[in-house]
Order: structure tokens, then C-alpha cells, then sequence
């Protein structure tokens, strides 16, 4: 199966059936897996790396604040210095 497929697959299995926070950190795993090992099988290790570890952690960690703070409409406005630090 392509890797665009399994991952449109894995995203509208998602939205049809909203999930809660554990279960949406579990997706996301599924997704950031899908892609690490796609990227692995074709020697980008570049991105492999990026989606390894650490830095899937932080990624899952920083969608589901942003998850939570949509819920709750209590997102926070970037400021032009953030913007530029990133």
C-alpha cells in the first residue's frame, strides 16, 4: 500500500469518528510511524530522524495543545517575534 493512501486512510478514520485525547496521541503515533519508516525504506534519514523519538513526542505533545486549546477556544495569538524564532 502506498504511504499517501495508509496515511489518508489513518486521517479520515479520525474525522469520521472523533477521538479522544489518548486515543488521538495514539493516532498521531500511527501517522508519525508511517511516515518515519516510509522515509527509512527510501534512505531519507534526514526525516526519519526528524520523525524519531524526541521529536515525535514533541510533535504529538504540540497537536494535542493545540487540539485542547481549539476545544476550548483559548488559542493564543503568535507574535511576530515568535513568528520569527521559528
Amino acid at each position: 500500500m502506498l504511504v499517501g493512501v495508509a496515511l489518508i486512510d489513518v486521517l479520515r478514520e479520525g474525522i469520521e469518528h472523533p477521538l479522544n485525547p489518548a486515543e488521538s496521541e495514539s493516532l498521531l503515533r500511527r501517522v508519525l510511524e508511517t511516515m518515519r519508516n516510509a522515509a527509512a525504506k527510501r534512505g531519507d534519514e534526514k526525516t526519519a530522524a526528524a520523525l524519531d523519538g524526541k521529536n515525535a513526542d514533541a510533535l504529538i505533545a504540540k497537536a494535542l495543545a493545540a487540539r485542547a486549546a481549539m476545544e476550548t477556544g483559548k488559542t493564543s495569538e503568535v507574535t511576530k517575534e515568535e513568528k520569527e524564532k521559528a
